[in-house]
């Protein structure tokens, strides 16, 4: 469901006040609309949410490699942990039950200590799954609710996105976006 002040967010003609939030700067009131804004002006802050939107979703998925390369490589050494624990623990528990001062004090300890790395790192494996997916639920969400108020004015868009890597941590984004009216007999740009 989309809340009338999401349509405010995109109009040039929003106001934003800390005690009463978003309202219309024309009629100095929170939206009072059906459906649609007869007032609403989309322009410059709907350029701004289209890409704002668009890259940060781009910007996870561009993540999704990294991340499922993290995850085996990691998941493997975790596995890989746990079988040596449960090897030594299958190897050397009965020895070390009939006589642990023989087998070392301290080999039962290894092997719950091996265990536990083991399963340590398959939870580090996992963390980046689990906040790639937390992001991309978000930003595809994000989207998806631009994109529901832009049908209801019977808009849409294309936009083209390239990425560039100047420095190691900075990225020029390269962005062709363009706005159409849906019409009956085709799209129409404005």
């Amino acid at each position: 469901m989309i809340k009338k002040t999401e349509h405010c967010l995109l109009c040039e003609h929003q106001q934003n006040n800390f005690m009463s939030g978003v309202y219309c700067g024309i009629t100095q009131k929170k939206p009072e609309f059906d459906k649609t804004c007869d007032s609403i002006k989309f322009d410059k802050v709907l350029e701004e949410k289209i890409l704002e939107n668009n890259i940060e979703l781009k910007l996870v998925e561009l993540t999704k490699v990294d991340t499922i390369g993290h995850f085996i490589i990691f998941l493997s050494i975790g596995i890989a942990c746990l079988f040596l624990g449960i090897f030594l623990v299958d190897t050397y528990w009965l020895k070390f039950m009939e006589d642990p001062y023989i087998h070392g004090r301290y080999s039962l300890a290894v092997m719950i200590v091996i265990l536990a790395i083991g399963v340590g790192i398959i939870i580090f494996a996992t963390a980046p799954v689990n906040l790639y997916l937390r992001k991309y639920k978000i930003a595809k969400l994000k989207k998806k609710k631009l994109d529901d108020i832009l049908k209801v004015y019977n808009l849409t868009y294309n936009i083209n996105l390239s990425f560039q890597k100047k420095w190691p941590d900075m990225l020029e984004v390269t962005k062709d976006l363009k706005i159409y009216t849906i019409a009956k007999k085709g799209k129409h740009i404005i």
